[in-house]
């Protein structure tokens, strides 16, 4: 099989949860002092899927699809993957935000990327809303 044959990102998570389905996909080990899944948290390839395809409907019924942008702050949240596979599985192309990235950089790289939508986490959405104000083609800001 060559990589033209492997099809896409969403086709070969759809194939290994097939071949590994309730073995680990996604693991964050506890660390009580973190922000995010103090207690840990594991995803099997099979949960992985269903999260995905879950993200893959709301943003379908939402009107996303080839050739959107949507820019994303989730730091290293385990949920970037569920959103990154399912806006690839709709054409979507993923724009990861660097969490070290302040307001000139966030301004930048949503101006250029042309991201038609932005989610952020809680704690730095005030500051993705402030950058996308300044963009020329300012797009909604969504908190996860």
């Amino acid at each position: 099989m060559d990589a033209w044959e492997l099809g896409s990102l969403y086709e070969s998570l759809q194939r290994t949860t097939q071949r590994f389905g309730d073995r680990p996909a996604y693991a964050v080990p506890p660390m009580p002092s973190r922000a995010y899944h103090p207690d840990g948290v594991e995803y099997t390839w099979e949960q992985t899927l269903t999260e995905v395809d879950a993200w893959k409907q709301r943003y379908q019924a939402a009107g996303y699809g080839p050739g959107h942008r949507v820019a994303i702050l989730f730091q290293q949240r385990p949920e970037f993957i569920f959103h990154f596979f399912a806006l690839n599985a709709l054409g979507c192309s993923a724009v990861p935000i660097n969490p070290d990235y302040r307001h000139d950089e966030l301004v930048y790289q949503l101006d250029h990327s042309e991201s038609c939508l932005a989610l952020a986490i809680d704690e730095r959405i005030d500051e993705i809303r402030a950058a996308m104000e300044e963009v020329s083609r300012p797009a909604p800001v969504l908190s996860f």
